[in-house]
């Protein structure tokens, strides 16, 4: 018997809701596929050519007027101005808050008044002005210190223009070496890191992020976590 093959032809209705400011130009939402024909199993990369700042994607892709993806990760969809993705950590000097968009793999500053947006650094990847999974966030005024957990390390940051000024930190249980490091805080000349995964605090200098101390193992105790 001569093997079946089923042609599959795709065909998108696309409901994009956006949010506009007050003075923003007119927006194009638009998408392309490619391919839109083949034989099943068909896989399709979509990528998004609109202009303008979209604040949400809806996508209708069987026409039954039901949203079937809203998640914009699926899809990938660049992040926007507009936009966050579970963001986890935040942190804030007299005049700007700073979010550490975790999915999105930004650290995105807006201002406290208003959360007016002023600018952001990151995308995914392990370079110097990039993130993975960013999640604790602190500032002693001038520096940003961020909690990269899927990167394992510490990251220090102009507070001024979010710039890269050095790390810290690589997988393991080292002194200088981070599991999954999710929250951290600190009091202008010390750092302390929540190292999630290896069950312990670690206290580490501003100014340098050089490993100071720890304490910390798996248990219940009164020394462990």
């Amino acid at each position: 018997m001569a093997e079946k093959r089923a042609i599959i032809i795709l065909f998108f209705a696309v409901l994009v809701c956006i949010t506009l400011p007050a003075s923003a130009d007119t927006m194009t939402a638009n998408f392309t596929a490619d391919p839109t024909q083949g034989e099943a199993p068909l896989e399709v990369t979509f990528t998004d050519t609109s202009t303008g700042d979209v604040w949400e994607w809806n996508y209708d892709i069987d026409n039954d007027g039901d949203y079937d993806i809203t998640d914009r990760a699926q899809i990938g969809c660049q992040a926007t101005h507009y936009s966050f993705y579970n963001p986890y950590g935040i942190c804030n000097d007299t005049v700007y808050l700073y979010v550490a968009d975790t999915s999105n793999h930004r650290i995105v500053k807006r201002y406290r008044e208003n959360f007016t947006y002023v600018s952001e650094i990151g995308s995914y990847g392990n370079g110097d002005d990039q993130f993975n999974n960013p999640r604790g966030i602190t500032t002693d005024g001038t520096y940003l210190y961020v909690a990269e957990s899927s990167n394992h390390r510490i990251v220090k940051r102009q507070c001024s223009d979010l710039s890269y000024v050095s790390k810290i930190g690589s997988s393991g249980s080292g002194d200088d070496q981070f599991n999954n490091p999710y929250g951290i805080t600190t009091d202008g000349t010390y750092l302390y890191v929540a190292d999630t995964s290896n069950h312990r605090i670690v206290k580490c200098q501003c100014s340098d992020l050089s490993y100071v101390s720890k304490i910390g193992s798996y248990g219940s105790g009164d020394d462990q976590f």
